[in-house]
C-alpha cells in the first residue's frame, strides 16, 4: 500500500510538468524507477514494461511520424510505464492499455479540431496515465476486497 501511495505522489508529480512542459524529466523519474524497484521488487514486469513500450511505442516512430503527422510516445511516457511496472508490478499492463486508449480518443478530437488545435509536439501522456492508475488501483482494490 506505501508503493502505491509513493508511485501515485511521483505519478501526479511528472503529470503536472508533463502537461506544462510536454516533458518527463530523467531526474524525477529514473529516481522513481529505482525506488519502486527497491520498495517492491517486481524486476519482471519492470523490464517487460521497457520492452514492451521500445517496441511498441517509441521504434515504429521514423515509420509513424510521416504518415500522421504527430508523434507517438516519446522515451519519458516509456519510462514513466517503466516505474508503474516497477510499483504496480503487473497491473503496469492495463494502465498501459487504458493509457494508450485515452491518448488515442484525445488525439483523435485533437488532430481533427473539435478539443483543441493540433500543435506539433503532440500531448502531455503522464495525467492520463495518472488516471489510468488510479482507476486500475481503485478496481483491484475492490476486486481484492470483494472477492
Amino acid at each position: 500500500m506505501r508503493s502505491i501511495f509513493v508511485y501515485l505522489t511521483i505519478c501526479s508529480v511528472l503529470a503536472a510538468m508533463d502537461a506544462q512542459m510536454k516533458r518527463i524529466p530523467n531526474i524525477i523519474v529514473i529516481p522513481g524507477i529505482i525506488c519502486g524497484l527497491c520498495l517492491t521488487g517486481y524486476w519482471l514486469p519492470t523490464l517487460s514494461m521497457l520492452a514492451l513500450g521500445m517496441c511498441i511505442f517509441r521504434y515504429p516512430r521514423p515509420v509513424y511520424m510521416p504518415i500522421k503527422k504527430h508523434r507517438r510516445w516519446g522515451g519519458g511516457d516509456v519510462k514513466l510505464m517503466m516505474m508503474a511496472g516497477a510499483f504496480l508490478g503487473w497491473l503496469a499492463i492495463p494502465i498501459m492499455v487504458l493509457t494508450l486508449l485515452m491518448t488515442r480518443i484525445v488525439k483523435k478530437f485533437k488532430v481533427s479540431g473539435r478539443l483543441m488545435p493540433s500543435d506539433r509536439n503532440g500531448i502531455a501522456v503522464a495525467p492520463y496515465a495518472l488516471a489510468a492508475s488510479i482507476v486500475v488501483v481503485y478496481i483491484n482494490e475492490l476486486l481484492i476486497f470483494y472477492f
